[in-house]
């Protein structure tokens, strides 16, 4: 075993590949798949050394040259025995492959086909799916967040994060441009997590309701969903997916919070 002088002699290099501490027993290297090792120098500082090259100094010699790094003869770079070991010089940096194609062959079929269309304003970068889904740049559907109106949070061609209704954003697609500034995107089967472009359409905002929190509701909707809320088989989600509310709105009908509703429309 030899000493390893910039630590001052505190620990032996084995040329079967390990290092043997102060306490006489092997130190256990960390990191995969070069393995790395924690010492103490002559000066009490922590420093951090690859086994390999250490072992390599030791029994095989100073590098030829600054730029040297140590090969294994094996292919294995985690057998640091000084008989595997030799000096090389770095490999070249990798040819560069030019861009990468934004969309695969088969994508670009789709597109071509009007089953997928890309969005315009985040640069082409992800893809919108009829059935009411964005594909991303890894080429798998991103997960929504947000209910009962899904909402995408997506990377703009200048790198900022965005947030997106995923509804607007499939309608937009595959409906078109909204008529106006204030048309909002409606559901035929009134289900807001349902955002499949053969359920959107384009609409007018309802007008501003004077009477605040569950006012959209009729006072017999609100003694329906009072029900709901205390029938032990249903859960607030349940309730809230059912009537397109969010949890707060229910949970203030059914506990007499909230007493303006909308009259009833003959």
């Amino acid at each position: 075993m030899t000493p390893v002088p910039i630590l001052g002699g505190r620990y032996l290099v084995h040329p079967d590949g390990y290092v043997v501490g102060r306490r006489g027993r092997p130190m256990k290297p960390f990191g995969h798949p070069r393995p790395i090792l924690h010492l103490v120098d002559a000066n009490g500082k922590d420093r951090w050394f690859r086994l390999a090259r250490l072992v390599a100094e030791m029994f095989i010699g100073r590098p030829p040259h600054p730029l040297a790094i140590v090969g294994h003869r094996d292919g294995d770079p985690t057998n640091c025995a000084a008989s595997n070991l030799y000096w090389t010089d770095r490999p070249p940096p990798p040819k560069p492959r030019g861009p990468r194609p934004r969309y695969t062959a088969e994508e670009v079929c789709q597109i071509a086909a009007g089953d997928m269309t890309p969005v315009p304003i985040l640069d082409g970068r992800y893809l919108v799916h009829p059935d009411g889904y964005v594909v991303g740049r890894y080429r798998r559907p991103i997960k929504p967040f947000g209910y009962p109106r899904p909402v995408v949070q997506l990377v703009d061609a200048n790198g900022e994060l965005r947030r997106f209704r995923l509804a607007r954003l499939v309608a937009q697609a595959f409906i078109g441009r909204p008529p106006h500034p204030l048309a909002i995107v409606g559901h035929r089967d009134g289900d807001p997590t349902n955002c499949a472009a053969s359920n959107l359409y384009w609409t007018d905002r309802p007008p501003p309701n004077p009477h605040g929190h569950g006012s959209r509701f009729t006072a017999e909707e609100a003694r329906q969903i009072a029900a709901d809320y205390l029938d032990p088989s249903m859960t607030l989600t349940a309730v809230a997916k059912k009537w397109g509310a969010d949890h707060a709105t229910i949970t203030r009908i059914a506990k007499g919070i909230t007493t303006n509703f909308r009259q009833a429309t003959p």
